[in-house]
C-alpha cells in the first residue's frame, strides 16, 4: 500500500463520518465533505509526484463516490423526501463521471469533477441556502455528465490558496462564501472558453 492510498482511506473515512450526521445536522455533514476533499487533494498531490498504481486509482474513485457522491446525495435527501429523485440523479451523474474518468487518459477533465461539484453543493448547504440546493444539484449533475472540458489546475500557488480557504471554512462558517466563489468560477470555466473562442472567430 502506498502513502497516497492512506489518504484515500482517510477520504473514505470522512465520507462515512459525514453520513452519520446527515439526518441530525446536515450543516455539520457538509464539513466532512471539506475534510474528505483535503484528503483527496493530498492523495492526488502525492500520487502525482510518487507515481500512482491501478489499485490506487480505483481506490481513489471508490472513496470519491462515497464522500462526494453518496454523502452529498444523502444530504439532499435528508432535507426532504421529495428530493430523492434529484439526489439519485446527482449520485448517478457522479458515478458516471468517475467511471468515465477511469477509462479516459485526458490531460483535462471531461465533465465537471465530482470533488468540485460536491464542494460547491456542500458549501451552499453548509451556509443554509437550502432552497437553492436542489436546483444546484440538477445543474451540477448536468455538468458532470457533460462533454465540457475542465482544465486540471497544476499551479501550486493557486492550489495552496484553495486548500487554505478550505481549511479556514471548516472553522469559520462564512469562509464558505469564498469556497462558493472558487468552485462556482471553476464550474463556469468552460463558458468563459466558449465566449473567448467566439470572440476569436468574429
Amino acid at each position: 500500500m502506498r502513502l497516497a492510498d492512506v489518504f484515500s482511506f482517510l477520504n473514505l473515512s470522512f465520507g462515512l463520518a459525514g453520513l452519520s450526521y446527515v439526518f441530525s445536522d446536515v450543516g455539520k455533514a457538509a464539513l466532512f465533505v471539506y475534510l474528505a476533499a483535503l484528503m483527496d487533494g493530498a492523495d492526488g498531490y502525492i500520487a502525482t509526484r510518487k507515481g500512482n498504481s491501478d489499485f490506487g486509482r480505483e481506490l481513489d474513485s471508490l472513496a470519491d463516490l462515497v464522500s462526494f457522491g453518496v454523502l452529498p446525495a444523502m444530504m439532499l435527501w435528508s432535507m426532504s423526501e421529495t428530493l430523492f429523485p434529484i439526489a439519485l440523479a446527482y449520485l448517478i451523474a457522479g458515478a458516471f463521471r468517475l467511471a468515465r474518468f477511469n477509462v479516459t487518459g485526458s490531460n483535462d477533465f471531461v465533465g465537471m469533477p465530482i470533488t468540485a461539484s460536491a464542494l460547491l453543493l456542500s458549501s451552499v448547504i453548509h451556509l443554509s441556502y437550502f432552497q437553492f440546493a436542489p436546483f444546484l444539484a440538477i445543474l451540477l449533475s448536468l455538468l458532470m455528465v457533460s462533454r465540457w472540458r475542465y482544465v486540471k489546475i497544476k499551479d501550486m500557488s493557486l492550489l495552496s490558496l484553495f486548500a487554505a480557504v478550505l481549511i479556514v471554512s471548516i472553522f469559520v462558517r462564512d469562509a464558505s462564501y469564498a469556497l462558493i466563489f472558487f468552485t462556482a468560477a471553476y464550474a463556469a470555466y468552460p463558458l468563459v472558453e466558449v465566449v473567448r473562442n467566439v470572440k476569436k472567430s468574429l
